[in-house]
This record gives C-alpha cells, sequence and structure tokens, in this order.
C-alpha cells in the first residue's frame, strides 16, 4: 500500500469530509459538486456555518473535493 502526502496550499484549509458528508446533510459528494462546477458556493458556506465547521463571519471563496476524501476551502 502507497503513502501520498498531500500538500495543502497556503491560505487553504482542510476539513473532514468523512465527518462532515455523514452529519452534515446539505453536503453529500453529488451537492458538493454540483456547488463547485457551477461556482455557486452558498449551499457549501450555508452548511459549513451552521454546522460549526467555518466562523460565521467568514466567506467561502473557493472549494476543491479530491477523490471523495480531501475537503479543501479556501475563505475571506
Amino acid at each position: 500500500m502507497s503513502e501520498f502526502l498531500l500538500i495543502v496550499p497556503s491560505g487553504w484549509t482542510s476539513l473532514d469530509w468523512s465527518y462532515l458528508s455523514n452529519n452534515v446533510a446539505d453536503l453529500t459528494m453529488t451537492s458538493v459538486l454540483n456547488c463547485i462546477q457551477s461556482n455557486n458556493y452558498s449551499l457549501i458556506e450555508d452548511a459549513l456555518k451552521g454546522c460549526g465547521a467555518i466562523p460565521v463571519e467568514s466567506s467561502l471563496i473557493e472549494a476543491k473535493l479530491i477523490d471523495d476524501t480531501y475537503f479543501l476551502v479556501r475563505l475571506g
């Protein structure tokens, strides 16, 4: 079994995708990928703020979901 090193660029935050996708109804792989593809992050932002994963005063600038495993967000 190989191990990979994921380097998260400065300004990005890695969130626990396993926890979020299993505990926050609006954060399914399909819904998140659709939001990312359409550059409409409001659903993701609202869900993350609602569950306390990101501060209420922040705004979601960009999100990436890699291989249904790594969920990265860039906040403003």
